[in-house]
């Protein structure tokens, strides 16, 4: 009932895979018999058929060979789709520290609706790592919109990093941004380690940055280029 090569296919630890099984299973088995189901993904699968309160009947184990070729089809299904839901909600939880910070993109297609596809590539804890994320129209400079191809590589403020369900299938869905009034500030930190603030932007024309520190010339200009906008820094007093 529980192809091992399905098991195969998502890199879950023993125990969320084995919970995972099981509430499918139990969903399912529930749905189908009208009872309620207890099932244990020991060796072999225990699965144990409950009377309902009103029932003045014994618990009925069940075995899973029993059951139609069509339920079980219909259980191997579930059990793939509540795994690819375990699998989603773990790797939103590994990237879900990316929201708030600058990255860099490589964007791989200009959408029907004016968005870009983008992919992310980076190294953590020995991991290699490459997502895809999406930067809405609306999130991106009206004078940048016309002017990229695949393959050209920018930098991006990460809106939101968080699990979805479109139809029937789940995925990590992360949203860019390259109008935040943040990024110029997170890219200038990137670049010096130096903390500042974005006081004011018009993307495409100008940012404000306020600073407690100089800020290198050839940092402003990279980060002016990158964004093509100017870049003004007041350096307050102590």
């Amino acid at each position: 009932m529980i192809p091992q090569e399905l098991l195969a296919k998502y890199s879950l630890p023993e125990d969320v895979a084995a919970r995972a099984i099981e509430r499918a299973v139990t969903r399912e088995l529930r749905d189908a018999l009208g009872k309620p189901v207890w099932v244990s993904l020991n060796s072999p699968l225990a699965i144990t058929v409950l009377p309902h309160p009103w029932e003045d009947k014994e618990p009925v184990d069940l075995n899973p060979a029993s059951l139609s070729e069509q339920l079980q089809r219909q259980i191997e299904y579930q059990i793939g789709k509540e795994l690819e839901k375990a699998q989603t909600l773990r790797e939103a939880r590994e990237l879900e520290h990316l929201q708030g910070l600058a990255v860099e993109g490589e964007i791989r297609r200009v959408n029907p609706d004016g968005s870009w596809s983008v992919v992310l590539e980076f190294d953590e804890f020995q991991k290699h790592t490459v997502v895809g994320a999406i930067c809405p129209q609306r999130h991106i400079p009206p004078h940048e919109r016309h002017k990229v191809l695949p393959g050209d590589t920018k930098s991006f403020f990460v809106s939101s990093v968080r699990p979805v369900c479109q139809g029937t299938r789940y995925r990590v869905h992360i949203k860019l941004s390259r109008t935040s009034i943040q990024l110029p500030a997170l890219l200038i930190h990137q670049y010096t380690g130096k903390t500042v603030r974005c006081t004011r932007r018009i993307h495409g024309q100008i940012s404000r940055i306020e600073s407690s520190n100089r800020i290198p010339e050839s940092v402003v200009k990279r980060v002016g280029d990158e964004l093509n906008e100017a870049i003004h820094i007041h350096v307050s007093k102590p």
